[in-house]
């Protein structure tokens, strides 16, 4: 099998869909303006990534690895390579003896580089591609590789989506005024809620936005009164909620907090916007209700897996969970270790009963929680 081509011709994501579907072997080689890339395959897995000539990204060898992320200071990991090699150990054995790395921390650490160099080279709107089908590395190929690879088909979808989402980004960018930021009328706050869902027309009867304004107008409360105190714009944040009313709700009550407020039916839909922030540098505030499903295929065990991976990807990225009151004394197992901390919101079955009597306490107490926990978090506290 013999892959080349321009990217303008066959996209990053198609070709990914193909290698996945062919189970092949071999090495993806990518050259752009942007830089070049490649893609190490195992039966249609993607084991391996690295990028050339973009500045912090992708990395060749495991000192690179670990320094880059900083998981470890360059003095310290040649300091265990030095006493590997003296008293004839591994090295792995010393990173984990020495500076508590064990095996599977590098593997998240190297999941997240592969990652993140993928959709990086999802921004290469043109270059040219070609696809070697051979068992062996070669000098110039990444050497690092996971022991488990990723699925490619979940790469491509959620690569596209990460670009999409930026081509969005961008024509909003140029058309916004430069002036404070302008209230969101009610059919903005609609097609935000089907913000990134795949394969889905976003206008006309039947359409994605067609069925969640279905769902909002079919609720049997309004959404929340906002909380009323200052606006301190602490950037944006990912709001992850199965419940298309309920992640209404709990919108209403803390936007006033953030720039932006991006929400999610789908732990996965989440993911590309928290991973497009990342890539920019920014550290989005992520809350995800206990309730959040994953997607079995997408290779992540649930939902305390999701927040482990997450918080392996970027440790300072804040990490809250959202329980409903009736949960609040049986959460998810596992799930409390790996946050930065837990709201508890209303039940579902009393949010009507607080609209009617236009009870906005819940909400002003749900925000103050809020912004309590990400000040303790700051302080260290």
């Amino acid at each position: 099998m013999s892959l080349v081509g321009n990217l303008e011709d066959l996209s990053l994501g198609d070709i990914l869909q193909i290698l996945s579907l062919s189970q092949k072997s071999g090495v993806l080689a990518l050259k752009s303006g942007q830089g070049a890339g490649r893609i190490v395959f195992r039966a249609g897995m993607v084991h391996a990534a690295s990028l050339q000539g973009v500045p912090g990204q992708g990395c060749s060898d495991l000192r690179e690895l670990l320094v880059g992320r900083r998981r470890l200071d360059p003095a310290r990991f040649d300091a265990c390579v030095s006493d590997a090699v003296d008293l004839g150990v591994s090295l792995e054995e010393r990173l984990e003896r020495e500076a508590g790395l064990h095996a599977d921390a590098i593997e998240a650490c190297l999941r997240e580089s592969v990652e993140l160099s993928v959709l990086e080279m999802f921004t290469w709107l043109c270059g040219e591609f070609s696809f070697d089908v051979r068992p062996t590395l070669e000098p110039d190929d990444p050497q690092l590789a996971l022991q488990s690879g990723v699925n490619a088909q979940y790469l491509a979808m959620e690569g596209m989506r990460v670009r999409d989402e930026g081509s969005r980004l961008r024509e909003s960018t140029e058309t916004a005024e430069p002036s404070a930021r302008p209230e969101e009328s009610e059919d903005e706050q609609v097609i935000e809620l089907t913000d990134l869902m795949a394969d889905e027309d976003l206008e006309g009867p039947g359409s994605a936005v067609d069925a969640v304004v279905s769902a909002v107008l079919e609720a049997d409360f309004p959404p929340a009164a906002a909380a009323s105190v200052p606006r301190r714009s602490r950037g944006p944040m990912v709001l992850i909620d199965p419940d298309v009313a309920v992640a209404e709700w709990v919108k209403n009550a803390v936007h006033v907090e953030f720039t932006h407020v991006h929400v999610f039916q789908q732990a996965e839909q989440g993911l590309a916007r928290i991973r497009q922030y990342l890539i920019r540098g920014e550290l989005p505030v992520v809350l995800i209700s206990s309730r959040a499903e994953i997607d079995r295929l997408s290779g992540i065990q649930g939902l305390a897996d999701f927040v482990k991976r997450l918080k392996a990807q970027a440790s300072r990225l804040p990490v809250l969970g959202l329980l409903d009151e009736d949960d609040e004394e049986d959460p998810p197992a596992g799930l409390q270790a790996h946050l930065d901390g837990l709201l508890t919101r209303p039940a579902r079955r009393r949010l009507r009963e607080l609209a009617v009597r236009d009870d906005a306490s819940p909400a002003r107490a749900l925000a103050a929680s809020l912004m309590r926990l990400l000040s303790d978090r700051s302080s260290g506290t």
